[in-house]
Protein backbone atom coordinates (compact mmCIF):
# COMPACT_ATOMS: atom_id res chain seq x y z
CA UNK A 1 0.00 0.00 0.00
CA UNK A 2 2.90 2.34 0.62
CA UNK A 3 3.77 2.31 -3.09
CA UNK A 4 0.21 3.37 -3.98
CA UNK A 5 0.24 6.19 -1.45
CA UNK A 6 3.63 7.33 -2.69
CA UNK A 7 2.45 7.31 -6.30
CA UNK A 8 -0.56 9.46 -5.45
CA UNK A 9 1.42 11.85 -3.24
CA UNK A 10 4.03 12.30 -5.96
CA UNK A 11 1.38 12.75 -8.68
CA UNK A 12 2.85 9.75 -10.42
CA UNK A 13 0.47 7.83 -12.65
CA UNK A 14 1.14 4.49 -14.27
CA UNK A 15 -0.62 2.56 -17.00
CA UNK A 16 -1.13 -1.03 -15.95
CA UNK A 17 -3.04 -3.87 -17.53
CA UNK A 18 -6.45 -4.84 -16.20
CA UNK A 19 -5.06 -8.32 -15.58
CA UNK A 20 -2.66 -6.82 -13.00
CA UNK A 21 -5.57 -5.57 -10.84
CA UNK A 22 -6.56 -7.71 -7.88
CA UNK A 23 -9.65 -7.31 -5.73
CA UNK A 24 -8.87 -6.20 -2.20
CA UNK A 25 -9.84 -8.66 0.49
CA UNK A 26 -10.93 -5.73 2.67
CA UNK A 27 -13.37 -4.35 0.10
CA UNK A 28 -16.75 -4.38 1.87
CA UNK A 29 -18.83 -4.16 -1.31
CA UNK A 30 -19.54 -7.56 -2.75
CA UNK A 31 -23.00 -7.02 -4.24
CA UNK A 32 -24.63 -4.01 -5.85
CA UNK A 33 -28.31 -3.23 -6.15
CA UNK A 34 -28.93 -3.05 -9.94
CA UNK A 35 -31.55 -0.29 -9.60
CA UNK A 36 -29.30 1.84 -7.39
CA UNK A 37 -26.42 1.31 -9.80
CA UNK A 38 -28.57 2.49 -12.72
CA UNK A 39 -29.62 5.56 -10.73
CA UNK A 40 -25.99 6.36 -9.97
CA UNK A 41 -25.01 5.88 -13.61
CA UNK A 42 -27.71 8.36 -14.66
CA UNK A 43 -26.78 10.85 -11.92
CA UNK A 44 -23.03 11.08 -12.55
CA UNK A 45 -23.02 12.58 -16.08
CA UNK A 46 -25.53 15.26 -15.09
CA UNK A 47 -24.03 16.24 -11.75
CA UNK A 48 -20.46 15.11 -11.19
CA UNK A 49 -18.58 14.86 -14.48
CA UNK A 50 -18.43 18.65 -14.86
CA UNK A 51 -16.55 18.84 -11.56
CA UNK A 52 -13.93 16.34 -12.68
CA UNK A 53 -12.99 18.04 -15.92
CA UNK A 54 -11.23 21.43 -16.00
Amino acid sequence: MQATQSAVTNNEYRNISIAALVESGTNPRKRFDPVALEELAAYVPRNISCLLCP
